[in-house]
């Protein structure tokens, strides 16, 4: 899972000193929002119409929002910033396979995955590569028909630096318009977006909608902050709950809470944020697990934290979430998740740290009501 974050400011605006520390402000604090997405890497791009730079590590965005290339980079107020905090599954965790990338004249930051990326390019270090690879080569429109897969992407043209695109096909993206800044912002998540707006310049000064509403239409947003959008089609892919939905003689079977709603990042399921209730035992996610064998137990197999692969320690990142194979009933480690790429996608799912308290809430419940029963 990782988180995209940034911004574009009216090129011939009339912003005050305050107000620009304002806009690299709000920056800074999605940045850090989106350390909960990714914390393993953190870049941004910086544009002013005619230069840019970008500056990427292996830093958490808590320490690289303090990092003098951040602070330079944005002290010059620049037209447009594109964020990105990784957590990476495809790649190893080096500066360079950090994002944002560069591919020719585009420059872009991608949350999710491509599936068959290693199809247009088996030498790519990371999957995202390829995206920005065939805009390049192909143009967006051609190009996207070519990824198949989830995704939340921002890039701008070289050619054209003083626009960003923006495009969501099942992952998420926020967006939010602050009129006294000129400026529009992106996130990940919605929270991220109102909580730093509203930190920095108050609230109720933004108008936010979800852009991935839009699924499969990029939007264009140009240097006077007039915006066009255009349909695209992506390649199709048949998902986990598709291929799962109908099989023990016909009979729906587990698709771990799937829907068109929920957040498919990095090819793993990451279900929505909603307020589960306690008497919601009615969740099929919350079902494959009470109806699992004792020795098969769900939270059992989580809280030992071994690897059903390496039978190495399961690091559960609590801030994210951690990945389960339910064919084998047990957690997967990062890294065994990175070496074999998509070959996990087909039996497990991503499991959110919100989505597993209040599982375990569930869980202990019920085996308090199975122990007054006895």
């Amino acid at each position: 899972m990782c988180g995209i974050f940034g911004s574009i400011t009216r090129a011939n605006n009339n912003l005050t000193e305050q107000q620009k520390i304002n806009v690299a402000n709000i920056v800074g604090g999605l940045a850090i929002h989106m350390q909960t997405r990714g914390d393993e890497s953190t870049g941004i791009a910086t544009l002013d119409g005619v230069n840019y730079d970008i500056f990427k590590t292996t830093q958490k965005a808590s320490e690289f929002v303090d990092s003098k290339n951040f602070i330079e980079m944005m002290s010059k107020f620049p037209l447009v910033v594109l964020g990105h905090t990784r957590l990476g599954t495809v790649g190893e965790i080096t500066p360079q396979n950090a994002h944002p990338f560069r591919k020719g004249n585009i420059i872009g930051c991608h949350n999710g995955s491509v599936y068959n990326w290693r199809e247009i390019n088996a030498q790519a270090n990371v999957d995202s590569e390829v995206i920005f690879e065939v805009i390049n080569d192909f143009g967006y429109k051609k190009g996207l028909t070519k990824l198949r897969g989830s995704f939340a992407i921002v890039w701008t043209d070289l050619r054209n630096p003083h626009a960003v695109n923006l495009v969501t096909h099942k992952n998420p993206l926020i967006l939010a318009y602050v009129k006294e800044l000129e400026t529009y912002f992106w996130a990940s998540e919605v929270e991220a977006i109102t909580s730093t707006i509203a930190s920095v310049v108050g609230v109720n000064k933004a108008t936010i909608f979800d852009f991935s509403e839009e699924d499969d239409k990029v939007m264009t947003i140009d240097e006077n902050l007039h915006y066009r959008t255009n349909m695209v089609a992506f390649g199709e892919y048949e998902s986990y709950a598709d291929r799962h939905a109908n099989d023990n003689n016909g009979h729906t079977s587990h698709t771990g809470g799937y829907s068109e709603d929920d957040d498919i990042v990095d090819g793993i399921i990451y279900p929505p944020k909603v307020n589960y209730t306690l008497d919601k035992l009615d969740d099929p996610f919350w079902e494959k697990m009470v109806n699992a064998r004792e020795e098969d137990n769900f939270v059992k197999r989580v809280e030992a934290k071994q690897c059903g692969s390496c039978s190495g320690e399961v690091k559960i990142k609590y801030d994210s979430g951690f990945y389960f194979d339910w064919e084998i009933m047990m957690p997967i480690c990062m890294d065994c998740i990175r070496r074999e790429g998509i070959n996990y996608e087909d039996t497990g799912e991503w499991i959110s740290k919100y989505r597993y308290d209040q599982l375990l809430i569930e869980y202990y419940v019920e085996q308090r009501k199975g122990k007054s029963a006895n």
